[in-house]
């Protein structure tokens, strides 16, 4: 007989708040800031609402983890380790509600998006680098702030990306009929 592989569950955790600012914060299994009382895991779905507690955050998690942020609502101000996005996108998908981002990003095809009646802002503080792409879509904007070196497409296919006190290396810029590059 064979044994199995070992096979990862990813998850999807609904940001709370009620412990403290921190994405670690609390007990695993017992009472932490995420609805299942677990910890964010490697390729996990990280999802923040609005009502939810401690909306300024921090990603204590292991630098470089791969996660997808989903904004639903509120106005969140995240901090702390790199995080890599490389899940195919949207990797960051702001619904309603607004995100600053002061944390580095590594990409790997990924997209951002800024899409439905009540999106806003998604503001990057922190630098990006990466062999992906950047693709922009939803009718809101994306506003970097620092250094991007990357060497895959940047797409905006909706909406404006702004580059502002921002350096910005890619193999190819592409802007869609209608969406706007400023800065």
């Amino acid at each position: 007989m064979e044994p199995l592989e070992q096979r990862i569950v990813l998850a999807t955790l609904i940001w709370q708040g009620d412990v403290d600012f921190f994405w670690n914060g609390g007990v695993d299994t017992v009472d932490t800031n995420w609805d299942t009382n677990g910890l964010p895991a490697d390729g996990d779905t990280l999802i923040f609402p609005g009502g939810a507690g401690n909306q300024m955050n921090i990603n204590d998690t292991t630098a470089g983890n791969s996660y997808t942020l989903n904004v639903t609502g509120g106005l969140y101000d995240i901090d702390g380790n790199s995080i890599t996005l490389d899940n195919g996108g949207p990797d960051i998908d702001v619904t309603n509600g607004d995100l600053t981002l002061w944390t580095d990003l590594v990409l790997d095809n990924s997209e951002i998006s800024a899409s439905g009646t009540s999106a806003g802002a998604v503001l990057l503080f922190g630098d990006i680098t990466g062999s992906g792409g950047l693709t922009k879509s939803g009718g809101d904007y994306l506003d970097l702030y620092g250094t991007a070196n990357i060497t895959g497409t940047v797409s905006i296919d909706d909406g404006g990306l702004g580059v502002y006190d921002f350096s910005l290396t890619a193999t190819t810029v592409s802007i869609a009929s209608g969406a706007t590059l400023d800065g």
